[in-house]
């Protein structure tokens, strides 16, 4: 019986033996930053987390990388070794990276329809599990989401499937952002800056000949992204390269440090009381974040935090400024916030789009391509 390449693929992964590096209480500066990694070979491909281990030292950080990864495993099924559970309690962690599946990211709810090999594996338990187990283990310890980018060629290579890379990125960066409002997570978004290098730089190949896993290429832009998310910094610049090519390199920590900088608040959320967010300073109250995907064809995802309940109005003005469409008009609560802008008979061109509240406004250019 002939196998699909993702079929291969998947058998592959599920008969691959367990790794897990070994865990040791080695810390010998107060404020060494530990992390710890869990999840499946999209976290051990070429060396990824070791690629953000040298980044972060040639920064300057002092840091404890350690990992927990079952190749071809799901996190519902990897928490159920006492291995992982000894990982989690062996060192009071400052981050906790969980990498899960991208198609269960995609489609929470159907797929293990579309891909019923896998079995089912929801998402949002899972991770709440997780947060659970490191907060009764270290109360400071963050859980962190690994955004993982879509298929190559998304869902097509199903028969009777019809989502590209982009639809099925889309969903995944949906998602994503539903988990945040639900949980008190973050996420490093790596899917999202590789669907930035995808649009802009198709020619550079982020995925292996699977077209699923990463190339080492795709390794060091994802090390690139957990670098900036987790010490809320820029990693232009540094020497670090791998064996990636120093022009590559550098783009790759411009796309990552952009994509995690221009958004922080977004990617870090903070849980607040409504009197905190109501503390916040005037300048502050308004952060309207780069829409995704950007340039679009159909519709993009329009995002925003809010430091208090407000009037707000969220606008789309063509070049010339001449006013578009009114998103929203009226009165929201504090929080993050979303809308779908879904033009219809709006031919292809640069849009801008503006959040305005209080006499503060913030504006975002978009492009729309037909």
């Amino acid at each position: 019986m002939l196998l699909t390449k993702k079929m291969a693929v998947l058998i592959l992964l599920f008969i691959f033996p367990v790794l897990a590096s070994p865990v040791k209480n080695n810390i010998t500066r107060p404020d060494t930053v530990r992390v710890l990694f869990i999840g499946s070979s999209y976290t051990g491909y070429h060396s990824l987390t070791g690629l953000f281990l040298n980044i972060a030292k040639k920064a300057g950080k002092p840091i404890i990388v350690k990992t927990r990864l079952m190749y071809g495993q799901y996190l519902d099924e990897i928490v159920e070794y006492s291995g992982t559970s000894a990982a989690i309690k062996m060192m009071k962690w400052n981050y906790i990276i969980l990498q899960d599946g991208c198609h269960n990211a995609a489609y929470p709810k159907t797929h293990a329809s579309l891909i019923p090999s896998s079995g089912y594996h929801p998402l949002k338990p899972i991770l709440q599990k997780y947060y659970n187990m490191a907060k009764n283990n270290y109360s400071a310890t963050r859980i962190v989401y690994f955004m993982p980018w879509a298929f190559k060629d998304g869902m097509t290579w199903i028969k009777g499937q019809t989502d590209t890379y982009e639809d099925m990125q889309i969903k995944i960066f949906n998602n994503t952002l539903d988990l945040l409002e639900e949980l008190d997570i973050w996420t490093a978004p790596v899917g999202l800056a590789w669907y930035r290098v995808i649009q802009e730089k198709p020619y550079i190949e982020l995925f292996e000949p699977d077209m699923s896993h990463q190339s080492p290429e795709g390794s060091y832009l994802s090390a690139c992204v957990f670098f900036s998310t987790l010490f809320a910094e820029s990693c232009v610049g540094n020497p670090y390269t791998g064996k990636i090519a120093d022009s590559t390199a550098l783009y790759f920590q411009k796309i990552a440090s952009a994509v995690v900088m221009d958004s922080l608040q977004t990617w870090r959320p903070k849980r607040q009381t409504a009197i905190q967010r109501a503390d916040i300073s005037s300048p502050d109250q308004l952060m309207l974040h780069p829409n995704f995907p950007n340039p679009f064809n159909n519709a993009t995802t329009l995002f925003f935090d809010l430091s208090r309940s407000m009037d707000v109005s969220l606008h789309v003005y063509n070049t010339p400024g001449q006013l578009l469409a009114t998103l929203f008009s009226g009165f929201l609560t504090a929080g993050p916030h979303r809308f779908i802008w879904n033009p219809q008979d709006v031919p292809s061109g640069v849009y801008f789009i503006t959040l305005s509240a209080d006499g503060n406004y913030r504006t975002i250019k978009t492009i729309l391509i037909r």
